[in-house]
């Protein structure tokens, strides 16, 4: 099999991270880097003994040795670079968030044609518990779904001792907050493992940014939100209950919930010491609770499965784990909680 020749765009943090993670990937080899910051493009093309490296992304996409692009840099930047990778014929795969609104996934899903395209927005669901909990929930043993139910709350910790990442808390950099930074994790987690059989169509939200009181926990000029709240109606009377927040004075509390009305599975998304548990309703002894899945998950391999996953899909010719169809729901749904929040009032999905 001929081996996908990957270039990374992008050399800071998750370049980074994408590159060493190439490196461990059989069916794939890392020809080429790109950084407009000279010194670090050269630094990680020395690191991995590379041939190529560039300060202009265009040029890595029009090297002819790179059959596949990965795009680690921030969101603002990602659509421009998708078009002109896809009109290279060349397979994209895209760090979360996939965009920076619905209206520049759908323009990447018009110019992929045949090509291989998906978003790192999947790195939970490649966890052995993720896959135990969407083959059982498969098994109708829930009866009908009637509530999804993540609540994801951390809590202000102390004043940092540097200034945080600029990208994290601005809008015109990253889209948003605390949503697009974690909310696209949460939505592929809960929408993957009911294999998108659930369909969004009416939002009721609000977000809050940091008080001014916290400034210094952000950025300056930080104008996004570390802390919202969403009901979201689906098809066939499905309700969606999502809260998301960071910096939030409130104790830590972490729950996500899949509901139906023959019972019930308890998750956790994140790594750590986890305990999936499966309240049978049918049973005859009321709402009895047991042990679905127990063990420990980690961040090892976290960044390495979804390109793992990208080249294996286009080696295979099929869809990686979170294509930008998918990814394309959870923008709207993302942009629905913007738009409800900032209009106060309910928004469709459509």
């Amino acid at each position: 099999m001929k081996l996908v020749r990957l270039g990374v765009v992008g050399c800071g943090r998750m370049g980074n991270i994408a590159q060493e993670s190439a490196q461990k990937i059989v069916d794939c080899q890392l020809v080429a880097v790109a950084d407009v910051r000279k010194e670090l493009a050269e630094a990680a093309a020395r690191k991995f003994n590379l041939k190529k490296f560039y300060t202009n992304a265009e040029d890595l996409i029009n090297d002819e040795d790179v059959d596949a692009v990965i795009l680690s840099l921030p969101a603002c930047l990602r659509t421009k670079l998708a078009l002109q990778a896809f009109a290279k014929s060349k397979h994209v795969l895209i760090e979360k968030p996939v965009a920076m609104n619905t209206s520049e996934v759908e323009k990447m899903i018009a110019a992929q044609g045949n090509l291989i395209s998906g978003c790192c927005s999947s790195r939970f669901r490649f966890y052995e518990s993720a896959d135990v909990a969407e083959k059982f929930i498969a098994e109708d043993k829930l009866g009908k779904i009637k509530l999804i139910r993540c609540r994801a709350v951390l809590p202000l910790g102390k004043v940092p001792e540097t200034t945080p990442p600029s990208w994290r808390l601005k809008k015109a950099i990253n889209g948003g907050g605390i949503m697009m930074n974690w909310g696209c994790y949460d939505l592929d987690y809960l929408l993957g493992i009911l294999r998108w059989s659930i369909k969004p169509e009416l939002v009721f939200a609000q977000t809050w940014q940091l008080p001014v009181e916290f400034s210094s926990y952000a950025a300056p000029d930080s104008d996004a939100e570390t802390h919202c709240v969403a009901t979201i109606m689906c098809e066939n009377n499905v309700a969606i209950h999502y809260e998301r927040g960071e910096m939030v004075c409130a104790q830590a509390e972490s729950a996500w919930d899949i509901i139906g009305d023959l019972g019930a599975v308890h998750l956790k998304m994140i790594e750590g010491n986890k305990k999936m548990i499966y309240v049978n309703g049918t049973s005859g002894k009321g709402a009895a609770p047991e042990v679905l899945w127990q063990g420990k998950e980690t961040w090892d391999n976290m960044h390495l499965n979804p390109i793992n996953d990208f080249v294996a899909a286009i080696c295979w010719n099929r869809q990686p784990k979170t294509n930008l169809k998918q990814s394309l729901i959870i923008q709207k749904v993302t942009d629905a909680i913007y738009a409800s929040a900032e209009q106060c009032k309910a928004v469709e999905i459509h």
